[in-house]
């Protein structure tokens, strides 16, 4: 950007991030010229989130609803302390983002992400920030394939690890301090893919979702896979809660088998969905959780998917783990999805309140009667409303750019919304629990140039 005389730099774009030289600027602004200023700028400053770079993770604190983080494929990860209306750029060399940077908050100060590192020697990394995602350090000991660390995931606590790799999935009960290794692909050729975010269950269980079936963990880490009964299928997607009985209600998507392999990009997944499936797991039976292979069933009141030449490219399914009655679809719609005029390319995110596969499927992203998204969507130029979905630019430009949804998340509606920078984020008594009737829910999803959040569960 160019000062009115044309001649005097004052921003620049660094990563995917914009930075301001406020001390250029306003004599740039005064005077027309650089006259009197010598030398390259000597502070810039950030000016938040945007510059290039699609969004392929957004994070939001289980606990605090400021703390929100987003990566991009061009490396760079964004902090937010004000719940995603300011955001700042990590340094360099504390964690850098892609497409597998997914961030995992505990509810406490701890939280895990994979620092992909794509320009340097290490390859992807799991680390470890204390501080709610300000700094980040390599997490020691992680077994499996150096540098190809896919993906890592927490329970609550940040006790109980998950790591996968190209090939296998490891776990940890003691934070990382030591691993043992679970599981390996069943087939090298196809690899191992987490389909979703594995269910951390209250008797120490674990229900994992990859493209092999389930792998089931009980508390004293005893393995039981339980393979797709469709052979020539493979779960692409995953989300489980359990409810306060301690049985569980799940969902899966499901692909071609061929199709879904370890590394498997995002967009692939959009088209490849064939069926949205759901079950249930019974409660345990003295003190041990039976892993029986549980019998699907096709969800009813679904528009037809793109896997299956219909319009909904379902990417995401996404619970959270103590609600067994609310579950939610996202992705991109292929062709028109019908719930605006020619959504065809627009995201979608639909929600199923009534559970278990039977109730009534609804549009909750609407990209016309309840979006304000800035610089995307009809409502661009409307006064900020903060009941809708939101993205804090100020020009209207349809959904031509951003297109469908690369990733969507879930979280609970937070008590605690601000955090203080001089100490450790600490978990307040006022914080949602697990029994609690939940609040709205927070809804967050990103796409090829922006992030969008939603505080009233959509």
């Amino acid at each position: 950007l160019a000062s009115k005389a044309g001649i005097a730099i004052i921003a620049a774009v660094a990563g995917s991030g914009v930075l301001f030289n406020a001390a250029r600027a306003a004599h740039a602004s005064a005077t027309g010229t650089i006259t009197g200023t010598t030398g390259p700028p000597n502070q810039w400053t950030p000016r938040g989130i945007g510059g290039g770079g699609a969004f392929f993770n957004v994070a939001m604190h289980p606990v605090y609803a400021s703390i929100v983080m987003v990566t991009t494929d061009m490396g760079a990860v964004f902090r937010s302390a004000d719940g995603g209306d300011t955001f700042t750029t990590l340094p360099w060399g504390e964690l850098v983002g892609g497409r597998d940077a997914q961030v995992q908050f505990t509810r406490g100060p701890t939280a895990y992400a994979i620092n992909t590192n794509q320009y340097g020697i290490y390859g992807q990394v799991p680390s470890v920030s204390h501080d709610v995602g300000k700094t980040w350090a390599a997490l020691p000991n992680v077994p499996g394939i150096p540098g190809q660390a896919m993906a890592i995931e927490t329970d609550t606590k940040g006790e109980t690890l998950l790591v996968l790799d190209m090939v296998s999935l490891h776990l940890s009960r003691d934070a990382g301090r030591t691993w043992i290794r679970i599981y390996n692909a069943s087939r090298s050729e196809y690899g191992l893919r987490l389909a979703g975010n594995p269910l951390f269950l209250s008797d120490g269980g674990v229900l994992v979702g990859t493209n092999d079936g389930l792998v089931c963990v009980d508390h004293t880490d005893a393995v039981e896979v339980l393979p797709w009964a469709n052979h020539s299928e493979a779960l692409l997607g995953f989300a489980a809660a359990e409810a306060s009985d301690g049985s569980v209600r799940a969902y899966a998507l499901t692909a071609s088998r061929a199709a879904v392999t370890a590394g498997m990009l995002v967009e692939s997944a959009m088209a490849s969905c064939q069926d949205v499936q759901t079950t249930s797991i019974p409660v345990p039976q003295e003190g041990k959780r039976l892993f029986q292979a549980p019998t699907w069933v096709a969800v009813r009141n679904l528009p037809p998917l793109a896997g299956r030449s219909g319009a909904l490219g379902a990417t995401f399914v996404r619970m959270m783990p103590d609600d067994v009655g609310t579950v939610y679809l996202a992705g991109m719609c292929m062709t028109d999805c019908g719930y605006a005029p020619n959504t065809t390319g627009y995201p979608f995110v639909m929600a199923l309140s009534a559970g278990a596969g039977s109730g009534h499927w609804s549009h909750i992203f609407l990209a016309s009667n309840n979006t304000r998204t800035g610089w995307e969507g009809p409502w661009a130029d409307n006064p900020r409303d903060p009941n809708r979905w939101e993205q804090s630019n100020t020009l209207g430009n349809g959904w031509m750019w951003g297109g469908g949804g690369l990733s969507f998340t879930a979280a609970a509606a937070a008590a605690a919304n601000t955090t203080s920078a001089a100490s450790p984020l600490t978990v307040s008594s006022d914080a949602p629990s697990q029994g609690k009737a939940p609040l709205p829910h927070r809804l967050a999803f990103t796409d090829w140039g922006f992030a969008h959040k939603s505080t009233d569960g959509g």
